[in-house]
């Protein structure tokens, strides 16, 4: 098993994996501080909502928590009220799988 020291690589890392499984999503990524929580808003909520995404979802969820056990991660898709407002790492496409922002740190 792979090792990890920072946090947001693995993040990062397990962003671009569930990106690569289904390129029609999108991902925004930010870390708060106040809460030691890495929080992920994923796009189209259609897709979220479907057993193969939350399955993966689920995979990354315990990889993350087996490597970072005192920091959160948490996924949301159209959500009121938790909004990912200054993302740092951002990779997706709309519906019909054109790009709308290529994989970059912000």
């Amino acid at each position: 098993m792979a090792t990890y020291s920072d946090s947001q690589s693995l993040v990062i890392e397990l962003i671009d994996e569930l990106y690569a499984a289904d390129n029609s999503m999108s991902f925004q990524y930010a870390f708060d501080a106040l809460s030691n929580q890495h929080i992920i808003d994923v796009a189209p909520s259609r897709v979220f909502k479907e057993a193969e995404y939350m399955l993966a979802e689920v995979k990354a969820t315990k990889k993350f928590i087996s490597n970072f056990p005192d920091e959160g991660i948490l996924f949301v898709s159209n959500d009121p009220y938790i909004k990912v407002e200054n993302p740092v790492y951002k990779v997706g496409s709309n519906a019909d799988g054109q790009l709308l922002f290529a994989a970059q740190n912000i």
